[in-house]
């Protein structure tokens, strides 16, 4: 038997190793369980939003529309944050996991399989990079 991580790719661990990789395993399930319940809040705010907008439109708005009325703005941008680096996190650890152990392997697996997220969570959500400024690793 195997613990499958990744169902796209058919990248799994062995259950010799799930037993020696209990911590990691744990925190694999805790940050999907945050995960979740970011995708919970942030779903309820969008419905929200959705309801109020006309479904023939294809509509960008930002700032302070009358949709977003009632919605907490801040909440939602930090829960951004929190999405990005948590996922970065889950998805490193898988990658670590499946690709020997190796961190350089790890990184390149979050880079591949999260690229857009990657950079967000480097320029924004783990730092501002005004105040770290670096160039963009790609």
């Amino acid at each position: 038997m195997a613990t499958v991580l990744d169902r796209l790719e058919g990248l799994e661990i062995t259950d010799a190793q799930a037993t020696q990789r209990g911590n990691e395993l744990n925190s694999l399930a805790y940050l999907a369980e945050g995960l979740e319940f970011l995708y919970r809040q942030i779903k309820r705010s969008e419905q929200t939003v959705l309801e109020r907008v006309d479904p023939s439109l294809k509509v960008f708005m930002m700032r302070n529309v009358e949709e977003f009325e009632g919605i907490a703005m801040g909440l939602v941008a930090c829960a951004f944050h929190w999405y990005a680096v948590s996922v970065c996190n889950y998805v490193r650890l898988v990658g670590w996991l499946t690709h020997g152990e190796e961190a350089e392997r790890a990184r390149e697996y979050v880079q591949r399989v999260l690229p857009g997220v990657y950079v967000w969570r480097n320029k924004v959500a783990a730092h501002f990079s005004i105040t770290d400024p670096r160039p963009t690793v790609p």
